[in-house]
């Protein structure tokens, strides 16, 4: 079986990317709580971002509660995380180390967060344009499939 692979955003403006490099991937999504706190189905994650998120336009709520539920409960340890910062411009490759945490100590923006090391850094200029494509998708948290 084919390793997972995951892409991840370090922000709209890359506003997390010196937690990331301190050894941590993250997503915001506040007010959302706890995610240990819920229900392990993607129901329970629709109705808390429904509650979290009163003026959401329906049609996105299943969005985010995907990728909330996707970063508590699918990403596994050993799963490789990429993501590419807006800071340096390189493209980051890590294996995640643990399970999810909610952490508002480590940044109150962005407190769902997981354990990661980083084992390799590319230039864009190495990586096919349709990679950089797909790390580039719109979601904070997604699955690399094609450009594995």
């Amino acid at each position: 079986m084919a390793q997972t692979i995951w892409g991840i955003h370090a922000g709209r403006d890359g506003e997390v990317d010196a937690l990331f490099k301190s050894g941590f991937v993250a997503i915001g999504f506040q007010p959302t709580p706890d995610l240990r706190t819920l229900p392990s189905n993607r129901e329970a994650f629709k109705e808390t971002v429904r509650r979290s998120f009163p003026m959401m336009k329906p049609n996105a709520i299943p969005n985010i509660a995907g990728q909330l539920f996707r970063f508590a409960h699918e990403l596994n340890t050993k799963d490789l995380i990429v993501y590419r910062s807006k800071v340096d411009k390189m493209i980051h490759i890590g294996t995640d180390l643990g399970e999810y945490e909610y952490r508002k100590d480590i940044d109150s923006e962005f407190p769902h967060v997981r354990k990661v090391r980083w084992i390799k850094s590319l230039s864009p200029l190495n990586v096919t344009q349709g990679a950089k494509f797909e790390i580039g998708s719109a979601l904070t948290l997604f699955q690399v499939r094609n450009y594995s």
